[in-house]
């Protein structure tokens, strides 16, 4: 048998219990759980793993709703601007010129038909304040485009060197490059604004020379070479003629002239965090128009 002792103390209840020798004390009041310590830590652990996980997380959502949201607003721009004709209306009248009818602008848009963009309303855009355009499509957001006509040049007649029989020609350049040419060279013609004018390609070695003429004599002739990037000019619109959009094709019978139609919208400042670009085509006045769109 063990002995046992109870020892009553005015400092609250407190039992002692002697067996071989050796005092366990339990005090009520003050016991410190050792689970309920274990599951605290536990729990705080966890707390910690799943904020820190959440706050990790949200930059990325936030990025990719970013993202999304400058998706939809770009496409839905770009759409507006090659395949809708914008609308206007006033009382009881309406229609789709509204580059006639500025003050009474409802909806944008710089199609004439699907795919097809108007001369008059992007010569007409210019006249529309920048913020007038934005509430008129509604957005929040700022974008900047341009539109670029590509001018190509199909020469595929193919002939010798003064053999101008059915080309059309009634002569040919007379500089050193052309005379010390390779004896084929490559014709074709364009109008532009209503004229005429003949484009015509020699090779010699790996350089192409293009000869532009308003005249089938060449007797008047403007010459570029196709490594040097340079402006060209004709009937009053400039055109930029470079390396890698203008002599085109193994044979170099391909040209293709570019020139930026308009520019429009707000200027970038370098700041922006994300920026999406989106690429259209259409078509304008018989050639290629190419959109470049920005939107952040």
């Amino acid at each position: 048998m063990y002995a046992t002792n109870n020892i009553l103390t005015n400092k609250g209840n407190i039992k002692i219990e002697m067996r071989k020798n050796i005092f366990v004390c339990s005090q009520k009041h003050g016991q410190i759980n050792i689970e309920f310590t274990g599951g605290a830590v536990l729990f705080f652990i966890t707390l910690i793993f799943v904020i820190t996980s959440v706050f990790a997380i949200l930059p990325k959502y936030a990025e990719t709703s970013q993202k999304n949201n400058l998706e939809n607003i770009g496409w839905t721009l770009s759409e507006l601007i090659i395949n809708d004709p914008g609308y206007w209306s006033s009382g009881n009248e309406s229609g789709f010129d509204w580059e006639n009818h500025l003050k009474y602008i409802k909806t944008f848009g710089l199609a004439k038909d699907y795919h097809q963009l108007s001369e008059n309303k992007i010569a007409a855009l210019p006249s529309l304040s920048y913020e007038k355009v934005k509430t008129i499509l509604g957005i929040d957001k700022n974008f900047q485009f341009n539109i670029k006509e590509f001018l190509i040049i199909n020469c595929i007649h193919t002939f010798e060197k003064h053999n101008l029989e059915s080309t059309g020609l009634t002569g040919e350049p007379s500089d050193s490059f052309y005379k010390n040419a390779d004896s084929t060279v490559h014709l074709g013609t364009k109008l532009i604004s209503g004229r005429k004018f003949y484009f015509l390609i020699a090779q010699k070695e790996d350089n192409f020379m293009l000869y532009i003429s308003p005249k089938s004599n060449f007797s008047q002739f403007s010459k570029y070479n196709s490594s040097k990037p340079a402006n060209i000019t004709l009937e009053s619109q400039k055109f930029m003629f470079s390396e890698n959009n203008g002599i085109k094709s193994s044979k170099g019978n391909i040209v293709i002239l570019n020139r930026e139609i308009i520019k429009y919208g707000r200027n970038m400042t370098g700041l922006e965090k994300q920026v999406l670009v989106f690429k259209r085509f259409a078509e304008l006045n018989g050639s290629i128009a190419k959109l470049s769109l920005k939107v952040w």
